[in-house]
C-alpha cells in the first residue's frame, strides 16, 4: 500500500468519526428570549441554599424538671431567627448572576463552537469536545473563563458545560432544543460546600423573533 493510499485511508476513517458527530449537532444559534410561564424563577430556587449545614438550636438541655435558663432561651431565639433569615435569603452567586438571570441570550456560531452573549453584556466563548468528555492528568480538555475551567462537550444532542467555579463549588449545564416547537431548554445545577442542598435550575427560551409565550 502506498503512502498516498495509506494516508487517503487514514483521512477517510478521520471524517467518518468527526463528520457524524458535527452533523448530530443541532443548531442552538439564534437570539433567544426566556418563556416565564415554562420555566423556574432562579432567584426563587436560590433562596435557603445557604442554610447551616447543623443546626445549633436547643444546643443546651434543661435538666429534668428544670426550666431552660434566660441564657438559653435568648440564644436559641437568636439562633431559630438566623435560620428564619436564611430561609429566605438568597444565596450569593457572584458572577454567576450574568448566565442565571439572563432572560436573553445570544447564541452565534463560530469556526470551532459558539459564542454566547448574555443580557448584561456578559460574553462566553463555547467550543465543545468531539467525541465527548475526557479527564486528564493535565487538564488540557479545560478550557479558562472568567467563571472557572470549564469542560465543553457534546452528549447526543445535548451540549454539556460543566464548570469548576472560581473560588469553588461546580456548575453543570445541559443546553438541548426541544421539537417540533424549537425550544431552548436549559437546565443548570450548581453545587457549593457552603450550601445545604445544590441549585436546579432549567429554563426554557423561544426565538426572539416568535415573542414571549
Amino acid at each position: 500500500m502506498s503512502l498516498s493510499h495509506l494516508f487517503r485511508r487514514v483521512l477517510f476513517l478521520s471524517l467518518a468519526v468527526y463528520l457524524p458527530a458535527i452533523s448530530a449537532a443541532p443548531a442552538i444559534d439564534d437570539h433567544w428570549k426566556v418563556i416565564e410561564d415554562k420555566s423556574d424563577d432562579p432567584h426563587d430556587r436560590l433562596k435557603g441554599l445557604a442554610m447551616l449545614r447543623q443546626s445549633n438550636v436547643l444546643v443546651e438541655t434543661p435538666r429534668a424538671g428544670q426550666p431552660p435558663t434566660r441564657q438559653t432561651q435568648l440564644y436559641n431565639e437568636i439562633e431559630l431567627n438566623k435560620r428564619r433569615h436564611l430561609q429566605d435569603t438568597e444565596a450569593d452567586v457572584g458572577g454567576l448572576s450574568s448566565v442565571l438571570f439572563s432572560d436573553s441570550i445570544q447564541i452565534t456560531p463560530t469556526v470551532e463552537g459558539f459564542d454566547f452573549t448574555y443580557e448584561d453584556g456578559f460574553k462566553r466563548t463555547v467550543n465543545p469536545r468531539v467525541g465527548g468528555p475526557v479527564y486528564s492528568a493535565k487538564g488540557d480538555e479545560f478550557t479558562q473563563d472568567q467563571l472557572g475551567r470549564s469542560m465543553i462537550y457534546w452528549r447526543g444532542g445535548v451540549l454539556v458545560i460543566e464548570t469548576m467555579l472560581a473560588p469553588r463549588g461546580n456548575m453543570t449545564e445541559e443546553i438541548a432544543l426541544e421539537q417540533p416547537l424549537r425550544k431552548l431548554k436549559v437546565h443548570t445545577k450548581i453545587s457549593n460546600p457552603d450550601w445545604l442542598l445544590d441549585a436546579d435550575i432549567e429554563r426554557r427560551f423561544a426565538p426572539a423573533g416568535e415573542g414571549k409565550e
